[in-house]
């Protein structure tokens, strides 16, 4: 999906941690990719697989708000109104507050990938042992 070509949230994070967001360490960054933005935002796909289950069950999307690309470089491409719709409820999402695991006081999952960005950087540096990503309880 486009929307993790940059995912723009993770990286602000990522770069106001101090850290260089095109070198990641699991994926390898190309011209138009921050390789270290993709590995922080697998702990947090689910948020967005959970949105977009939750506007198919909801009935929110229908086949016509997609349509072919112009270049015929991407099959099929979200119309402009359902990708606006789409990122305001992302956006709803990511501000949404729980209790990471471990932890007593409750934060948004937006402020929570800003500690993950900087936990990521304490264990890159070497000054944590260990790096603990976000899992789902299941």
């Amino acid at each position: 999906m486009a929307i993790f070509k940059r995912n723009n949230h993770l990286a602000t994070e990522v770069t106001a941690a101090g850290l260089n967001p095109r070198i990641g360490l699991m994926h390898r960054g190309r011209r138009d990719t921050y390789a270290l933005v993709c590995d922080l935002q697998e702990e947090f796909r689910h948020l967005v697989d959970a949105q977009v289950w939750s506007m198919i069950h909801r009935r929110e999307v229908k086949p016509d708000d997609f349509a072919p690309s112009r270049t015929g470089r991407y099959p099929c491409l979200m119309r402009r109104d359902l990708r606006r719709r789409f990122i305001l409820s992302l956006e709803r999402r990511l501000n949404i507050e729980f209790v990471p695991p471990g932890e007593s006081e409750s934060m948004s999952y937006r402020a929570f990938m800003g500690r993950q960005a900087l936990r990521l950087k304490e264990y890159i540096q070497g000054t944590s042992p260990s790096y603990e990503p976000l899992r789902m309880q299941g």
